[in-house]
């Protein structure tokens, strides 16, 4: 993990310059107060501040620092909306513009909107929207909203389509519906066609998307702590959504839909080391045309707890969907995933790939989910191996879900499965549909199984192509020559 973090960093300060910039000998500081002597009409030093962070932007020079004092700036009228902030000035290589909150209480803003700029800094503030008003008992996110699933005398029936089910979930899910467009499109940091942009150390709570990027590159966003959002971190609209990239360091809690949604054709982006928990439905998402992305060294604990109002239901903690390759995901820990209608819930889910897309799964550990621990629907060739696969399943009813890893459908071909570990998961070390003699490998790996439970099941239905010691494996399929069995648990950290 050190390895990793020190990568992670020289990367940042390679493609960063601003981040290693050398303040400009002309550079100066602007201060920002809200005493009695800040008038926009001074000149921002410190003892004649001015009275708004717009009217400082506006005048900051390559390698200025705008320095804004404790206060609440959130009704500032700017002219693009009340709290709104507009940052249309760029610094340059070396010369950052620089905007940050001063001492140990946090300036209280409501918007950022970073615009066609260029080699811009933003820290040290508390992004707080004024018309939010937190749900009672939002304290974890299972009791958040209060509303009873379901209906026990009209029970939902999530194998229907969403149209048949739809007026039942918005009925029984309303409380839920109604903060969602309470939020609606209110965003915290708003980048829109930027680069070379940092965004680092703020706390935002009470938006539908805390940090939202549109077409920009060259993003850092680090050390947030972001909640009570939508999304904690979301990509958009125009494709290329985001593009060179670092995501790193955030703690993102109670987002109702996705704590870092990476979508819209990104590419060569690095979700890296984030502590995100408590999530409506998935923890990370790299969806919709990305490539080259890797989420890595992450941590991500019980999310799912919406997926009944998902127009497909199922939710996993990360998911990689319709990307077209060259996606890794690596080192994560991902626990407590959950999915009470039973379809998914999974720790990974592969979704949907692109042809000739090709995705590595490595050194993750999945425990605790309710569904699997990685979930492989329509995605072959995947590289799958060095993996902890511990007690998956977990507090699930569902039949056919459940294992260390679930191949779906039968596409779900040519993936190499080797050198993982799986320990008690609730139906199978494996699970197939009838598709286990065609992927490219399946060896070297490690089993503890309990209760007379399959190593590996290669059908979705009792009874047929269960496998339940190695030698029986290897007879009739050739796979796991150097696998084995444990009779014995091994240690785990969970």
């Amino acid at each position: 993990m050190n390895s990793l973090r020190l990568s992670v960093h020289l990367l940042l300060a390679i493609q960063f310059g601003l981040l290693i910039a050398v303040p400009s000998a002309t550079a100066k500081s602007l201060y920002v107060a809200q005493t009695p002597l800040a008038s926009d009409d001074n000149d921002g030093s410190s003892s004649h501040p001015l009275r708004s962070i717009a009217r400082a932007v506006a005048i900051a020079k390559p390698g200025d620092l705008v320095v804004v004092r404790e206060g609440d700036y959130r009704k500032e009228d700017t002219g693009w909306g009340a709290g709104i902030v507009p940052v249309l000035v760029s610094g340059q290589s070396g010369k950052s513009i620089r905007i940050m909150g001063e001492g140990g209480t946090r300036p209280l803003v409501h918007s950022f909107l970073i615009r066609d700029a260029r080699f811009v800094r933003v820290s040290g503030f508390e992004f707080r929207y004024y018309d939010f008003v937190k749900y009672p008992r939002w304290q974890d996110m299972p009791t958040i909203v209060g509303n009873v699933p379901e209906d026990p005398n009209s029970p939902i029936d999530y194998s229907q389509d969403w149209i048949a089910r739809r007026s039942l979930v918005r009925k029984a899910f309303a409380t839920y519906f109604g903060l969602t467009k309470t939020l609606e499109y209110v965003v915290g940091i708003n980048m829109e066609n930027c680069s070379n942009v940092s965004i680092s150390d703020n706390v935002i709570d009470g938006y539908w998307a805390g940090i939202q990027c549109r077409h920009c590159s060259y993003v850092s966003i680090s050390k947030n702590s972001i909640s009570h959002t939508v999304n904690g971190i979301f990509t958009f609209e125009p494709s290329p959504a985001l593009t060179n990239a670092v995501i790193q360091e955030n703690k993102i809690s109670q987002s109702l839909d996705i704590g870092i949604s990476i979508q819209k054709g990104c590419s060569r982006v690095t979700v890296a080391m984030n502590e995100v928990s408590y999530t409506g439905r998935n923890h990370i998402s790299v969806q919709e045309g990305n490539r080259l992305c890797t989420v890595s060294g992450n941590k991500v604990s019980y999310g799912g707890y919406y997926s009944q109002t998902m127009q497909f239901p199922g939710s996993s903690g990360i998911s990689i969907h319709s990307s077209l390759g060259g996606i890794e995901v690596v080192g994560n820990d991902v626990s407590y995933q959950v999915d009470h209608t039973g379809i998914d819930g999974n720790g990974i889910i592969l979704d949907l790939m692109q042809r000739g897309a090709t995705v590595t799964v490595r050194d993750n550990i999945l425990s605790r989910n309710m569904g699997s621990g990685l979930n492989i629907t329509m995605s072959p060739n995947a590289y799958v191996f060095q993996n902890c696969f511990f007690s998956n399943g977990f507090r699930s009813i569902a039949a056919r879900n459940g294992a260390g890893i679930k191949l779906s459908r039968k596409e779900d071909v040519g993936n190499v499965i080797s050198d993982n570990l799986f320990v008690a998961n609730k139906h199978a070390g494996i699970l197939s549909e009838d598709t286990l003699l065609f992927q490219s490998m399946v060896d070297y790996n490690v089993y503890y199984a309990v209760h007379n439970t399959p190593i590996v099941w290669d059908s979705f239905f009792q009874g047929r192509g269960t496998y339940r010691t190695i030698d029986e494996l290897n007879l009739e399929t050739g796979w796991e020559e150097h696998g084995i069995k444990l009779t014995e648990r091994p240690e785990t950290d969970h």
